[in-house]
């Protein structure tokens, strides 16, 4: 753990158990845009992401589960820029994470729409 706080790698393990919803919430409490830009991201949080990770803890999502949601959103008749649009959502809320200590790093990085 020394070594991890001398780095700037630790994070707390209670921060991690923090549903990926509320950390969404908190994101969406602090984002400085319109309103109208936070009501479309609570429209996309609510219509396509709280389905897969809802009560997941934010440190427990992982690659494999944001790429199955991808997946299952291209499944359906979602346009395109609906999966994009989601896509970035939710990796503004892994970054949002990342900024706050909770995880240290995003599943949600490299992953494509």
């Amino acid at each position: 753990m020394i070594r991890l706080l001398i780095r700037g790698e630790w994070v707390d393990p209670q921060a991690a158990k923090r549903d990926f919803g509320a950390v969404a919430d908190q994101w969406l409490d602090v984002h400085p845009g319109k309103s109208s830009t936070i009501a479309g991201y609570r429209s996309v949080l609510d219509r396509h992401v709280p389905p897969t990770f809802g009560d997941t803890p934010i440190g427990s999502v992982d690659r494999p589960m944001v790429r199955s949601c991808l997946a299952s959103m291209n499944r359906t008749d979602l346009a395109a820029s609906t999966v994009r649009n989601a896509l970035n959502v939710v990796k503004a809320v892994f970054t949002f994470a990342i900024e706050s200590d909770m995880i240290r790093s995003s599943p949600a990085s490299r992953v494509k729409a």
